[in-house]
């Protein structure tokens, strides 16, 4: 654990375990360069990556992009979430993963962050990082618990943050969760999947699914169920999605009001289909 959090930590480090990612899953971050050859034997000395150069554990390579890209190239989305939480003092991270929210969530002064997830993984190396900083110590308290059953007292918090978690959950649930633990007056923040994200996944990121896109393909032609087999196509669970309509619908049913939709124009499909959408919402 202690290499991962040093990785997280060091700047180059953590730019080339990012670039790494970004080879591997088809994904680009403009500016990020190939990392140096001292860069690349110091991750394979940390074991995040193998003699090769690819990424060992895909889990922390997606940390890694996603600690990198929230501090160095924020995207819009990334940009929005962090003007939404202005002036709020106590703020949920619901279904944080490793923390990079967390980390941008902290620049704007935050008394205290609860940071929640079920992955015991990716909340132990975010309790890890947490000890390793003293900006984050006493201000950060980090969880492992079920976003439909949330260890956080009524009206606890003043914003609330989920990202590109809230269609692998029951919406439903979460979202009154969520407006449970909101103050009167408090903000929710979400970012999902589009209606444009299996083209997206299939089309834009072929190249590197080539395999994966011909199996789904295969079995959307003879009607075979999807399954959750590593190699064989999307799984039920990547491919869910929400529409507009679908997420205001919950929102109103959990009792949120003031709702309002965003798009980026880099995450649509043919200028229509929103690949990741955010909806910000209040109690």
């Amino acid at each position: 654990m202690r290499g991962k959090v040093e990785i997280v930590r060091d700047g180059r480090l953590l730019a080339g375990a990012a670039y790494l990612f970004c080879r591997e899953n088809g994904v680009r971050i403009p500016g990020l360069d190939k990392p140096a050859a001292d860069v690349r034997l110091r991750l394979a000395a940390e074991g995040a990556a193998d003699e090769k150069g690819r990424l060992i554990d895909p889990a922390f390579g997606y940390a890694c992009y996603e600690y990198y890209r929230q501090t160095h190239a924020p995207d819009y989305f990334d940009k929005l979430l962090l003007r939404e939480a202005e002036g709020r003092r106590r703020i949920l991270d619901l279904c944080c993963g490793a923390g990079a929210t967390v980390k941008a969530l902290l620049g704007r002064g935050p008394d205290l962050i609860y940071a929640v997830d079920s992955d015991e993984r990716q909340i132990g190396l975010l309790a890890a990082i947490v000890q390793a900083s003293e900006a984050a110590r006493g201000k950060v308290s980090v969880h492992t618990a079920d976003a439909h059953r949330l260890p956080i007292g009524r009206h606890a918090v003043d914003y609330v943050v989920c990202r590109t978690a809230l269609h692998y959950l029951d919406p439903q649930r979460a979202l009154a969760e969520a407006y449970r633990v909101l103050s009167p007056g408090g903000k929710l923040f979400l970012l999902v999947h589009g209606t444009g994200y299996r083209w997206h996944y299939l089309v834009i990121r072929n190249g590197i699914f080539r395999r994966k896109t011909a199996a789904y393909l295969l079995r959307k032609l003879l009607g075979r169920p999807r399954g959750g087999q590593p190699g064989t196509g999307l799984s039920a669970v990547q491919a869910r999605y929400l529409t507009w309509r679908e997420l205001e619908k919950s929102l109103l049913a959990a009792g949120f009001d003031k709702i309002s939709f965003h798009t980026s124009p880099r995450w649509m499909v043919a200028g229509r289909f929103p690949v990741y959408f955010a909806a910000v919402a209040e109690k």
